[in-house]
């Protein structure tokens, strides 16, 4: 028996579950059921494996977890420690409390930007206007306009970069297919 990784996942396509062994490309098993995606899968991963040795092929090593000590070792140009170090002793923190907490913030700050990269659109309400923008085609990273919504006076569907600016059908000033205003 392989120690190989086994990721098993709904596919909406193939209207089952799909085993994959990440470690062994291409290789992948359908099932009506979890568990019989996982049989077929150690079925297949068997004769795929038996293949690859017979073949003089490289077996590729399983992918383990392995456990972390919570301990590095950095090296940082000079005038790098000796900012990062003033700085900790103004906040009157060690030097490895400061550190972490960048390295925390800046991890949650990617998160926060992926996340926010993975919606294909948005609303926001623009006091100044009393409009609500549409937000359509968000870019693939999250990039930051140059003003915010409240400095924004006036919407037509222009574009920032490959964000687009359209006012939302629901706005007071904008009719409903009737010609009537519709109401928040």
């Amino acid at each position: 028996m392989s120690k190989h990784s086994v990721v098993i996942k709904w596919s909406d396509s193939d209207d089952g579950f799909i085993a994959t062994v990440p470690e062994l490309e291409g290789l992948s098993a359908f099932g009506n059921t979890p568990e019989e995606a996982a049989k077929e899968l150690s079925e297949a991963k068997e004769l795929y494996l038996e293949v690859l040795e017979e073949d003089g092929e490289e077996i590729p090593e399983p992918d383990l977890l392995k456990p972390y000590s919570g301990q590095i070792r950095l090296r940082l140009p000079r005038e790098l420690h000796a900012s990062l170090s003033e700085r900790a002793k103004q906040e009157n923190i060690s030097l490895n409390t400061y550190l972490v907490y960048l390295l925390s913030e800046r991890n949650a700050s990617k998160q926060v930007r992926a996340d926010i990269a993975l919606l294909r659109t948005d609303y926001v309400y623009a006091p100044a206007t009393q409009k609500t923008l549409f937000i359509a085609n968000q870019p693939e990273e999250f990039e930051e306009l140059p003003v915010t919504v409240g400095m924004i006076t006036g919407f037509s569907p222009e574009s920032y970069g490959n964000t687009q600016f359209i006012p939302h059908v629901g706005d007071k000033d904008q009719g409903d297919k009737n010609g009537q205003n519709s109401e928040r």
